[in-house]
């Protein structure tokens, strides 16, 4: 399953269990902490709206919304679902602990 973060200048699209540092939390935060574990062996906590992460400057930025196919409108999960259709997605494994920035 994946998930779209908006943040207030771009969108992030993830699987649901994928970690983000949490930058007001001071930890990991993902959709699905219980997958998180155990697929990574990462505690995570919940992700929220209004969650504070870290971009690739290291400043702060805010999650506006997150919205995954289940928790839309109609509308909104038709156009969620025409954004992801055929979406192909790859874990890369790293060392522990290794972090890394998508463009």
């Amino acid at each position: 399953d994946l998930v779209s973060i908006s943040l207030k200048d771009r969108s992030i699209q993830a699987t649901v269990d994928h970690p983000f540092w949490s930058l007001g939390r001071g930890m990991l935060v993902s959709m699905d902490p219980e997958s998180t574990k155990d697929k990574y062996g990462l505690s995570a906590l919940q992700m929220l709206p209004g969650e504070i992460l870290e971009d690739e400057s290291q400043r702060p930025v805010n999650v506006t919304a997150i919205t995954t196919a289940d928790r839309c409108q109609l509308d909104d999960e038709e156009s969620f679902k025409r954004i992801h259709v055929g979406a192909q997605v790859m874990t890369l494994k790293l060392s522990e602990h290794h972090w890394f920035y998508v463009e």
